[in-house]
């Protein structure tokens, strides 16, 4: 490379300085960008295969509108590489607490006792359902941290449906 040519380089290098560093800063920046959204997924796949694991997560969840018959449940125990059948029930409910607020909430039947281990609840307080009438409520950003979940008696709204 010619003398004169990398004293113009620097030169011009020099002279709009700030604007080089400015051009360097976006291109650094989308390169972060880049490589965190590249690695982002494989570290998401690991921390849910945890939670799945820890929790004993079902690997598949067949739905029926209708429900399902006991015949359904036998063919589906029967089927090549099921290893355990857990029937369970949900439904969507507006449940209201004793301050009046209503909130939409799906309901799940919890796994009878001697039942296989799976889907288990990780507490955060409080404790398990012990008598009918009880249950656990899943808290999440709609329900808001601010409601004191432990101890009300939650209501299912009247339907005119």
């Amino acid at each position: 490379m010619n003398p004169s040519y990398r004293k113009n380089i620097l030169r011009t290098v020099k002279s709009s300085l700030s604007r080089f560093l400015a051009i360097f800063a976006i291109v650094a920046l989308g390169v972060g960008f880049l490589a965190g959204l590249l690695a982002a997924p494989g570290d998401m796949r690991l921390s849910a295969d945890s939670y799945y694991d820890d929790t004993d997560m079902y690997d598949l969840r067949v739905v029926s509108t209708l429900g399902l018959t006991e015949q359904d449940l036998e063919l589906v125990r029967q089927t090549e590489g099921v290893e355990t059948v857990l029937p369970v029930y949900d439904e969507d409910l507006v449940l209201l607490t004793p301050d009046g607020d209503s909130h939409t909430a799906r309901v799940h039947t919890l796994p009878q006792k001697g039942a296989p281990a799976m889907n288990s609840l990780l507490l955060q307080t409080g404790r398990m359902p012990e008598k009918a009438g009880e249950c656990v409520v899943i808290e999440t950003k709609t329900l808001g941290a601010e409601q004191n979940w432990i101890g009300p008696t939650l209501t299912r709204e009247k339907s005119d449906l």
